[in-house]
């Protein structure tokens, strides 16, 4: 110990007031000149010794920084995170890195703006610069480096060092199943990429694929021999409209056919295509018959039904396409379902709002006996839910409905809404603001008819959440009317929440986060 360290603070008594002045401590005459002496120099005493002891203050503290540095030193050494098995240790930064990047890059709708290179920025780069200790943990956990986000046009061809950072980082997870995330929007100079040279043999041990490609990068998968066989889901985009100067993109398609063809493990996808005419069906064979969970495009209803007939193990399914056509009885049996709990349709044209033609719907070909979840976006009546309702015997397990069409009828919503006593959640849309407008039904009477029908109907103490959106309505009268329906709590003795709104959710359905195998991308 140093005497630094052992030496004692002394503090001295302040001096005492002289005695011949304390009678003016309390009054104000003046001092004579020979008590101002002595008042001055009692004051000078006092600024000595003041000093004195803020000096003793700057040296405490200064002692008092050093022991609490020393102290939370010495104390991380007694953490129990040094005593952790290296095993859990890994697993740890493994939980932590992957909620990180899922949080960072939401998984299958990356925005532009975060096109940054998480290879170098982000971890698990960042662990094996904390300590020796940390950094042998993190090279022998493969699963650490199970993620990789490349955006390639943001690396370009030209970046120095990338394309070893990227070797080196799948080399170090192995064997372990990846999740891949590529994207690449602007047009190549040449017929491949670099750094997606690398990452190309790695595809036998992709098991989520989130890929946004260029079509010549894209053709590039079929240098992969083996197959996609670890390949559990699927995220792809792909726009087939022709580059200047091509003249179609047949040639593309056909190559692309038997890309995923060999995926035995495959049960989620959202496989989105478009070209000049609007939404098509994606240039792939997929193994329909074993999917759980699909999102996806066609050109029409007709197309979309055809699929559908395919989805023999479908849980959830979201399907969009642009164009309706009549469906005659002639289009085959009725669809049967039997696992479908979730389903959304959506139409899309080239008009701001597709109005509903009767005998397009495709509910009046199927059944679906488990459905809890419907949304339906121009693409059926109240009619046609009613009659799936009843066709499939789902009024007990379906507990969401979504409608938005060009009209609503709440009348026959009503009538609908007789069969469904389990519904927690309701929306109606009216595209063309005949809901809720002057030119429409009140919102009294709207509101008072779905209450006395939920009364009668409902199952014990449900709770059912309504969202009327009428298209006409201002931002600032919608809000008026949500305010005005919760001041009506009370006399629902809150079975009801009423929300109205002037902004239907139309017509993104098909990039809704999609259910995956692994939950780090739920």
């Amino acid at each position: 110990m140093t005497r630094s360290d052992s030496a004692v603070l002394t503090l001295h008594e302040p001096p005492p007031p002289p005695v011949s002045v304390l009678h003016l401590i309390n009054s104000n005459t003046p001092p004579h000149p020979a008590e101002a002496s002595v008042i001055s120099s009692y004051v000078g005493e006092l600024e000595s010794h003041l000093a004195s002891v803020q000096d003793a203050i700057q040296t405490l503290l200064a002692r008092s920084d050093d022991l609490r540095r020393r102290h939370k030193r010495y104390k991380a050494i007694l953490s129990p995170i040094r005593r952790l098995p290296p095993e859990i240790l890994g697993l740890i930064f493994s939980e932590a890195v992957h909620a990180s990047v899922s949080n960072t890059y939401a998984f299958g709708n990356v925005p532009s703006s975060e096109a940054a290179l998480s290879v170098t920025r982000h971890a698990p780069w960042l662990l094996t610069h904390v300590c020796h200790h940390w950094a042998a943990v993190a090279l022998a956990t493969p699963a650490l480096w199970s993620m990789l986000r490349l955006d390639l046009d943001f690396i370009g061809n030209d970046k120095p060092g990338v394309t070893l950072l990227v070797d080196r980082h799948l080399q170090r997870a192995q064997n372990a199943p990846l999740t891949m995330k590529l994207t690449q929007e602007n047009e190549l100079d040449n017929e491949s990429h670099p750094v997606f040279d690398v990452a190309l043999p790695s595809a036998a041990q992709w098991r989520i694929a989130d890929l946004y490609l260029q079509p010549q990068l894209l053709q590039q998968l079929t240098r992969v021999e083996s197959g996609f066989r670890s390949l559990s889901t699927l995220l792809i985009s792909i726009d087939l409209a022709p580059w200047p100067g091509e003249e179609d993109t047949s040639t593309f398609r056909e190559t692309l056919r038997d890309l995923f063809i060999v995926t035995p493990e495959l049960k989620c996808v959202r496989a989105l295509a478009w070209d000049l005419t609007g939404f098509i069906c994606p240039p792939y064979t997929l193994p329909w018959h074993q999917l759980t969970r699909l999102s996806t495009t066609t050109a029409s209803n007709v197309e979309a039904l055809a699929l559908l007939r395919q989805l023999s193990s479908i849980v959830e399914c979201n399907i969009a396409f642009s164009h309706d056509h009549v469906l005659s009885p002639n289009h085959g049996d009725c669809v049967h379902l039997p696992h479908l709990q979730t389903l959304a349709l959506q139409i899309e044209d080239d008009d701001e709002v597709v109005i509903y033609k009767k005998h397009t719907s495709i509910l009046d070909f199927i059944e679906t006996p488990r459905l809890t979840r419907l949304a339906l976006y121009s693409t059926a009546d109240e009619e046609a839910v009613l009659g799936l309702v009843t066709r499939s015997n789902c009024a007990r397990s379906l507990t969401s409905l979504e409608l938005h069409s060009d009209s609503i009828d709440p009348d026959r919503a009503l009538l609908l809404m007789e069969r469904l006593s389990r519904l927690t959640s309701l929306g109606l849309g009216d595209l063309t603001g005949q809901l809720i407008s002057p030119r429409g039904v009140s919102l009294e009477d709207i509101v008072r008819g779905l209450s006395e029908q939920w009364m009668k109907i409902r199952d014990s103490t449900q709770i059912l959440n309504v969202l009327l959106t009428d298209r006409v309505l201002s931002r600032r009268d919608a809000r008026n009317l949500t305010s005005r329906l919760a001041s009506l709590d009370a006399d629902w003795d809150g079975i009801f929440s009423f929300k109205v709104s002037s902004s239907p959710v139309y017509p993104d359905i098909i990039m809704h986060p999609i259910l995956t195998e692994d939950s780090h991308f739920a």
